[in-house]
């Protein structure tokens, strides 16, 4: 039951981040721009290897669906494995940049939805890029919002057209 739940919610996330995502109305509210810093937080964590800031920022049951091939982790230490490989790499690291081009927050006010784009590059060259959807709960206790989901599609890849 809990994977129905799970590719449900990403055949919705990938529907909202598709042609119906012009029907979405972008906040530019106090809430949304705490999302935006939130993401910039995850942002500067990756670029850092900072595995506690991400942790602080995923719920406990994160949901991300990687780009080129879908593959599904399905809970927040899943995710975090996923940095943790990418943060102990012998080679170069893969720099991801997600950046945010609308927020939507629900009209209930503790949801919220981020979509943009991506790029991974190594020495400042793209080696890939496309587009994500985030959505974000705040933690009304706490007044802190944690990322719950993330859909990301893959659009271009270095040497392929």
């Amino acid at each position: 039951m809990k994977l129905f739940s799970i590719v449900f919610m990403a055949v919705s996330l990938l529907l909202v981040n598709s042609g119906r995502a012009s029907e979405m109305i972008c906040d530019e509210t106090e809430l949304s721009a705490q999302i935006i810093e939130h993401r910039n937080a995850f942002n500067e964590a990756i670029r850092t290897a900072d595995l506690v800031k991400i942790e602080s920022l995923l719920s406990s049951d994160n949901i991300l669906i990687t780009g080129s091939n879908s593959d599904l982790y399905g809970s927040k230490q899943a995710h975090l494995d996923v940095w943790r490989k990418n943060f102990a790499s012998t080679e170069e690291r893969i720099m991801y940049v997600r950046t945010p081009a609308c927020v939507s927050v629900s009209k209930l006010g503790y949801m919220a939805l981020e979509y943009g784009n991506w790029n991974g590059q190594k020495d400042s060259n793209a080696l890939f890029s496309g587009s994500y959807t985030a959505k974000w709960r705040l933690n009304i206790e706490l007044q802190k919002w944690f990322l719950e989901a993330e859909v990301y599609m893959t659009s271009y890849k270095y040497g392929q057209n």
